[in-house]
C-alpha cells in the first residue's frame, strides 16, 4: 500500500484550509497509509491518532508571520520515509526544512493561497519558495484563476493541476427543523449568515457598513484576531440589535445554521481568500451567495447571477443592494439558491475532490506524470464571469 504524508502549517480544522486537509486525510485514507506532519503552538512534540491516523505535530513559542517557527521541524521530516509528501502552502517553514533535508520521495504540493499580507517577508524568502516549487512533481490549485494571477506559479504552470476542494453532501441533507426554528427564536426567521475565521481579509468592517443600509439581521459565526475590532464597530454603529455574534460553531450546529439563514456573505477584500470553501457549503445547504470578485477562484464558485451575486470588495454600497436584493425578492432568492445547489453537487463534491487529489497521486506513483497544461476540472471553472454593483 502507497504512503502519503501530508506537510501543513495546523491539522486541527481552524479555517478552510485545515478543513480541506482534514476532509482529504478522510478520503484517502482507505486508499493508502496517510500521516499527518504539521506545528502546533507550544512547546514539545505530540504525537497521537485520529482516527486512525497518526498525526505528529511539532511546537515552537514562537511565531514568524502568524505561524510556528518549530526548529525541530526539519529533523522531523529528515526520519520520514514515505512514497508521497504533500505539501499546504503558505507553509514557509515547511519549505524551507524540504529543501534542507531534500528527502527522495514525490513531491505535492497544493497551493492555497499567497502569503500577500506580508510583502517584505514574501519578497525575502520567493528565492527559497521557488526553489521548492521547481522540485515539486505536481503542484494543486483550485482555481485556474489564482494561477494566471499569481506570479510565483507562472512559471510552473506545465505542473499545475486545478482541483477545487469539496464537501460531502451527505451533511447537508435532512435539516434538523427543531434546531433550525431555535435558530430563528433567537436571530429572527429571516436573517443573513456569514461564516469564517475574523481575520483582516474577510472584509467583516465593509459589511458592518453595508447593514447600515439593510434592516434585517446578520449573524456572524466564527472567532479571531478582529472581533474586538468588529464588535467595537457593531457598537459604535448602535447595531447591536441586528448584528449577533455567535462565536465559533462545528458540524452539526454549523450545518443548522446554514439551512437556517436566507443568504450567505463572503464580503473578502484581499486575495488571501483563494477560494471560500464556506461557500460551497452554503450552496450545498441550498443558500444564495454574495461574494466579491477577488482574482482568485472566490467569484469561481458562486458565479454572479447564476448562484449568488458578485460585487466589488470593499465596496459596502454594492454589497447592501446586493443584500437588500436577494431579501425582497423571493422568487430570485429561490432561484439563486437552487442553482446554487446543484452547482455545488456538480462540481464541488469531497469524492470529486478526493478522486481527483487520488489519480494524481496514481499518475505520479506510476512515473506517469501527465506534462498539460492546467488540468480544469470543469469547463465552466474557466469561465469569465462579469461583475455588477447592483442586481
Amino acid at each position: 500500500m502507497a504512503s502519503v504524508l501530508q506537510v501543513c502549517t495546523y491539522y486541527n480544522p481552524l479555517g478552510g484550509i485545515e478543513s480541506a486537509i482534514l476532509q482529504l486525510v478522510d478520503g484517502l485514507k482507505s486508499r493508502c497509509r496517510v500521516d499527518v506532519l504539521c506545528t502546533k503552538n507550544g512547546p514539545g512534540v505530540d504525537i497521537r491518532e485520529m482516527d486512525g491516523v497518526t498525526v505528529t505535530s511539532v511546537g515552537s513559542w514562537l511565531n514568524v508571520t502568524g505561524r510556528p517557527l518549530a526548529h525541530l521541524f526539519p529533523l522531523e521530516l529528515l526520519n520520514r520515509t514515505t512514497d508521497i509528501m504533500h505539501y499546504h502552502l503558505p507553509f514557509p517553514l515547511g519549505v524551507a526544512s524540504h529543501l534542507l533535508v531534500r528527502p527522495k520521495t514525490k513531491l505535492v504540493v497544493t497551493f492555497h493561497c499567497d502569503l500577500s499580507r506580508y510583502h517584505g517577508f514574501k519578497k525575502v524568502f520567493e528565492p527559497v519558495n521557488q526553489a521548492f516549487l521547481d522540485a515539486c512533481d505536481a503542484i494543486l490549485v483550485t482555481s485556474k484563476d489564482l494561477i494566471e494571477n499569481t506570479p510565483c506559479l507562472r512559471p510552473h504552470m506545465d505542473r499545475c493541476y486545478v482541483v477545487p476542494y469539496g464537501v460531502d453532501p451527505q451533511r447537508f441533507e435532512d435539516p434538523r427543523h427543531a434546531q433550525i426554528a431555535s435558530i430563528h427564536k433567537k436571530y429572527g426567521k429571516r436573517f443573513a449568515l456569514f461564516v469564517g475565521r475574523l481575520a483582516y481579509y474577510k472584509g467583516l468592517d465593509v459589511l458592518i457598513e453595508s447593514m447600515k443600509q439593510v434592516d434585517f439581521p446578520l449573524v456572524i459565526v466564527g472567532s479571531g484576531e478582529v472581533e474586538a475590532d468588529a464588535r467595537r464597530q457593531v457598537a459604535e454603529a448602535g447595531l447591536e440589535s441586528r448584528i449577533h455574534f455567535a462565536g465559533s460553531l462545528y458540524d452539526k450546529s454549523l450545518i443548522d445554521m446554514y439551512h437556517a439563514c436566507e443568504m450567505f456573505v463572503l464580503p473578502s477584500t484581499s486575495s488571501a481568500e483563494a477560494f471560500g470553501l464556506v461557500q460551497v457549503e452554503a450552496m450545498m445547504a441550498g443558500k444564495p451567495v454574495i461574494n466579491t470578485f477577488l482574482e482568485t477562484g472566490v467569484p469561481t464558485v458562486s458565479v454572479h447571477n447564476e448562484t449568488g451575486i458578485t460585487v466589488p470588495p470593499s465596496d459596502h454600497h454594492a454589497l447592501a443592494e446586493a443584500m437588500n436584493c436577494l431579501f425582497k425578492d423571493d422568487a430570485t432568492r429561490q432561484q439563486l439558491g437552487s442553482q446554487a445547489k446543484l452547482r455545488a453537487l456538480e462540481l464541488y463534491t469531497a469524492e470529486r475532490y478526493n478522486n481527483n487529489v487520488w489519480s494524481i497521486y496514481q499518475s505520479l506513483l506510476a512515473d506517469g506524470v501527465q506534462q498539460e497544461a492546467i488540468k480544469a476540472v470543469d469547463a465552466r471553472t474557466r469561465k469569465t464571469h462579469s461583475v455588477m454593483a447592483g442586481h
